[in-house]
């Protein structure tokens, strides 16, 4: 799998309106689940004003770099420029960002519920199966569509992340009453060994 990395110079919150400087790419590291993969980005400027970013995959160490020229080659009112623009753009910015947030948040959830449903196949309630996936299914399509209802994902996301709670809980439970299980039936097997040498019976 490969990561591009982008990197920009300016005061917004978006790359896309800030001044690229450059865009490499952190290639074969092994494909994860999303949200798995964790990406280290660090950047060091020097006295001449190059600028090294460099991109490192922590659960490989497998690292890229890329070395940049005139990072700091904004004229102080290019400069005064910028902050300014960004400045008047900020509550838009700020708004766009909830956006994004909220969008992310319920696609993570939509994800981890599809997953777990796949884990516990037949396991789960077909009708808390069937209404989890509705919600699922405005989400997907409450995505891709504008205007994005803010209002509504953000219900249903909470919605659903109560219910992705449940479902981990039953399973963690599950997975303690079989460990109980098994150490009920070794403690039993012990006790019948136990009895069984008290009285010279062979084993």
């Amino acid at each position: 799998a490969n990561v591009d990395i982008n990197v920009v110079q300016g005061e917004r919150r978006f790359a896309k309106d800030n001044k690229e400087l450059g865009l490499f790419v952190l290639d074969q590291i092994p494909l994860a689940p999303a949200g798995i993969p964790q990406i280290e980005v660090t950047f060091e400027v020097d006295s001449n004003g190059i600028l090294t970013v460099s991109a490192k995959d922590l659960a490989t160490a497998k690292e890229q770099t890329v070395t940049i020229s005139g990072a700091s080659t904004l004229a102080p009112e290019d400069i005064e420029e910028k902050v300014n623009e960004a400045r008047a753009s900020a509550a838009e910015d700020a708004q766009l960002q909830v956006i994004m947030e909220a969008k992310n948040d319920a696609e993570s959830i939509a994800f981890a519920l599809e997953r777990v449903l796949r884990e516990r196949k037949g396991k789960v309630k077909k009708n808390k199966v069937e209404m989890i996936e509705s919600k699922v299914m405005v989400i997907r399509d409450e995505l891709v569509r504008e205007p994005f209802d803010i209002d509504l994902i953000g219900t249903i996301t909470e919605d659903l992340q109560e219910e992705l709670k449940a479902l981990l809980l039953q399973r963690e439970k599950e997975k303690y009453d079989v460990a109980q299980g098994f150490s009920l039936a070794d403690e039993v097997e012990e006790a019948t060994r136990s009895e069984l040498k008290k009285k010279n019976i062979p084993l």
